[in-house]
């Protein structure tokens, strides 16, 4: 038997660009008649399915990117677009088997998009993997029990993208400003107390702290890149990027990392803190926080050089646009009870802890470790 996850993959991947602007306005007026009626005229907590679609639909980035999703989203619940919605039986809510069935068809939409989008990029947000130091016990035993090839391509690469990103963003956190500690000591041993930073001016120690390279969205799918198969699930969440955002950059490296602390990569994984584009501002951003804590908001500039790209702005309008979906809808607290079940390895006996997105988690390579490295 066919499942839903396959019936809404295919219409996603099978979307073509091809309604006219009429069609587009029908398509849509309907589309918010059904959610709008659907989602609580109040607002209240928790997961709420039909403004989860109704946001992730807001946030489609085109033209093409809303043809797209309206075509997966009818396709899917067999709809016409057509004749006006007051007059549709399609969507009669005073047929109470019509809207049990429509809402059926809205909630299992809105799981698909958590299954295969929001929950393997919550999950895998803070993890991406650092290179160990080069001269570190650590990555002598790794490298004396891989092969020749192992050896080059896993640390190696990890490495040469630490360098970039970090020469890049001038040794600092984007956010933060703060100097990378292992950067600094590198200097001091060199030049001691006159050691400097990248733009000539006395470090003080006070400012340092460890950075890592956080992508911008989950570095197991730059294998898309790379000629490596991808697996079914990150096949499907690669579909639904392209339907939020049709013909975004691929994420290739540097355009799809940052340098950050560990605890601003943390909040930036897990899609509590966004850039916000300043406009007639190149490059410059308002990052912001969906909490009151300091330095937030705060205005930065971004580096680059003629040799090394900025981050993509299309690629963080992106991931500003998850989070805010994420925050609105209630879904991100409920990603965040099923992951924390997952980490506390909780099976209640009510039978509440949703085992089957959190085995698929675990099988498809999201949860732990350097998967898709």
């Amino acid at each position: 038997m066919t499942s839903t996850e396959e019936i809404i993959d295919f219409c996603i991947r099978n979307s073509s660009l091809s309604w006219e602007a009429n069609q587009l306005i029908q398509a849509q007026r309907k589309f918010y008649h059904i959610v709008d009626h659907l989602e609580p005229t109040v607002n209240g907590s928790g997961y709420n399915r039909p403004r989860l679609v109704r946001l992730t639909y807001h946030y489609v980035s085109s033209s093409e990117s809303r043809e797209i999703f309206l075509q997966a989203f009818f396709g899917y619940t067999q709809l016409s677009i057509g004749g006006g919605v007051d007059s549709d039986q399609d969507v009669n809510f005073n047929n109470e088997t019509v809207e049990g069935n429509l809402r059926k068809k809205v909630n299992d939409f809105a799981d698909y998009l958590v299954r295969h989008l929001f929950m393997p990029l919550r999950a895998s947000g803070t993890r991406t993997p650092q290179p160990p130091s080069p001269d570190s016990p650590h990555s002598a035993v790794q490298n004396a029990q891989r092969g020749a090839e192992e050896v080059v391509r896993t640390p190696t690469r990890l490495s040469t993208l630490r360098d970039t990103c970090l020469t890049r963003d001038h040794h600092r956190c984007v956010i933060s400003r703060r100097y990378d500690t292992r950067e600094w000591i590198k200097r001091y041993r060199k030049d001691g107390r006159n050691a400097k930073d990248d733009d000539g001016k006395i470090l003080d120690p006070n400012e340092l702290s460890g950075i890592q390279v956080a992508h911008i969205l989950p570095h197991a799918l730059t294998k898309a890149d790379s000629g490596t198969p991808l697996t079914p699930s990150k096949q499907a969440m690669l579909a639904i990027l392209n339907m939020l955002d049709h013909g975004a950059p691929p994420l290739t490296i540097p355009r799809n990392a940052l340098s950050l602390t560990h605890d601003l990569h943390g909040w930036f994984g897990c899609f509590e803190i966004y850039f916000t584009k300043v406009d007639q501002h190149q490059h410059t951003y308002r990052v912001e926080s969906f909490y009151p804590i300091p330095p937030f908001p705060v205005t930065r500039t971004l580096d680059g050089t003629n040799k090394i790209e900025h981050p993509s702005p299309r690629l963080l309008a992106l991931h500003r646009a998850i989070a805010h979906i994420l925050h609105l809808s209630g879904a991100g607290d409920y990603i965040e009870k099923l992951l924390g079940d997952m980490e506390e390895l909780v099976i209640r006996a009510d039978g509440s802890t949703a085992l089957g997105p959190l085995v698929t988690l675990g099988l498809d390579g999201w949860l732990g470790g350097t998967v898709g490295v």
